[in-house]
């Protein structure tokens, strides 16, 4: 499915994704202003009662705090949104506000949003593939790495989707920007272990009645347990090491020469 395909409350989502700054680069006094205004209107959607007196400071610092730990890649906007179109189904109306409440709205809104961010970096791939040059000129790459890198420094883009088709890593490495030792390549390939791990578990977290689910997280366990990967596995985790290369050289502000 494309973007074109997706839905009238998807397209909403893909909008505001870029309306404002995230959280994650918003200053200290951005972020305290955003979350007094924010809690009111949170307030008026779902009902939940904002404790008075001194325990309202405490609760607008401690959302602050929630939003750039825990949802650093979404802006305000996005979040008015969030509580809006889930208002009506929101539980607990007329308790007392807390983080965990937050948590009810914000955690469904952002398996959306990742769902969506993958459509969109299909859509990216596709356009760079689609090409009407018989292959991938170095200002395509550079146009590629520019736009992805912006993203990436504003929270908006997760590692695993860095594009691999065509690869930024090996247009890089190609042009001799990227050196890393045996001992370093080994490191990001434990980290990609790790992530590939994280996400077949939030996968079956999410579905724990699927077999096919229950089946990858076995299989990957039982591969990493006597580091032995199938090819298949072996070449995701691979590309995955090579994601987060690039992912670190951009959140460093790192670029290639041939930018």
């Amino acid at each position: 499915m494309g973007l074109s395909q997706i839905n009238r409350e998807e397209k909403q989502m893909f909008a505001l994704k870029y309306k404002s700054t995230p959280f994650g680069i918003l200053s200290e006094q951005q972020r305290m202003v955003y979350s007094d205004s924010l809690l009111v209107k949170i307030n008026m959607i779902t009902g939940w009662v904002i404790p008075g007196g001194d325990l309202t400071d405490v609760l607008v610092d401690q959302f602050n705090k929630k939003f750039f730990e825990s949802y650093p890649t979404v802006n305000p906007d996005e979040v008015e949104y969030a509580f809006r179109s889930a208002g009506t189904t929101v539980k607990d109306w007329g308790r007392e506000m807390n983080l965990s409440l937050i948590d009810q709205v914000m955690i469904p809104y952002m398996e959306k949003r990742f769902e969506l961010s993958k459509i969109e970096d299909q859509e990216k791939t596709k356009l760079m593939l689609n090409s009407p040059s018989t292959e991938t000129t170095d200002e395509d790459m550079i146009y590629l790495w520019e736009s992805t890198a912006q993203l990436v420094m504003k929270g908006a883009y997760p590692v695993d989707l860095i594009p691999s088709k065509p690869s930024l890593y090996d247009w890089a490495e190609k042009n001799g920007n990227i050196e890393i030792s045996v001992d370093d390549k080994k490191k990001f390939f434990e980290r990609a272990c790790l992530t590939r791990h994280s996400m077949l578990s939030m996968a079956y977290e999410k579905n724990p009645h699927s077999l096919e689910t229950k089946r990858e997280l076995a299989e990957f366990n039982g591969m990493r347990e006597r580091r032995a990967f199938a090819e298949a596995e072996m070449g995701r985790l691979k590309e995955l090491a090579k994601k987060m290369v690039v992912y670190d050289m951009m959140k460093q502000g790192k670029a290639p020469n041939a930018l």
